[in-house]
């Protein structure tokens, strides 16, 4: 008895063995396909899906309907577009409208006016559309500028003259303007 124990005991410890191998080995399953017939193949790809009558005609109604959305959207664009391109054409011809001469002629009146003129000048450098009339009192502000600048430097030259003179003032000015002024006084 002892032998055919010993003989059960190997067969349960092989038998463990062989389970445990096979559960650490990856399973590999092979499934048998049938083959299918070519003449099946063929009818399944030439058959179309069912659709009734009234199912085309709901589904074509969507497709018009996205359509009529699609083109309403293009349109819109197409009108902001249009505006817009007409606004930058009537800025352009603005911008370039020639100037008359009569517009030119009160230009300069106006800017030949001390102060006015200058302070004319700066805004019509930078206001308006037209460039005629902004390129031409840019022009005359600078003259206005240069203008200025020669006027400071002519105080300045009479002032350090004045200052470097031995007698002062009184050198320059004759005898009887004095007396005229001590009347005066």
């Amino acid at each position: 008895m002892s032998d055919s124990n010993e003989n059960m005991v190997n067969d349960v410890a092989t038998q463990e063995t062989v389970v445990q191998e096979a559960a650490q080995e990856p399973i590999q399953e092979t499934v048998v396909q049938e083959p299918v017939p070519q003449e099946a193949v063929a009818q399944e790809a030439t058959q179309e899906p069912v659709v009734n009558e009234r199912d085309e005609h709901l589904l074509m109604l969507e497709y018009i309907k996205e359509e009529q959305a699609r083109l309403e959207k293009e349109r819109a664009s197409l009108e902001s577009e249009k505006a817009a391109f007409a606004q930058r054409q009537k800025e352009k011809i603005e911008s370039t409208h020639l100037t008359n001469v009569s517009t030119f002629f009160w230009l300069h009146y106006l800017f030949n006016m001390t102060f006015i003129g200058f302070i004319s000048s700066i805004v019509f450098s930078f206001a308006g559309s037209n460039i005629s009339r902004k390129n031409y009192a840019r022009a005359r502000l600078i003259w206005h500028l240069i203008r200025i600048l020669c006027i400071v430097l002519v105080v300045l030259g009479v002032i350090l003259i004045i200052k470097n003179l031995p007698g002062g003032i009184t050198d320059i000015i004759p005898d009887f303007v004095k007396g005229k002024i001590k009347d005066i006084i």
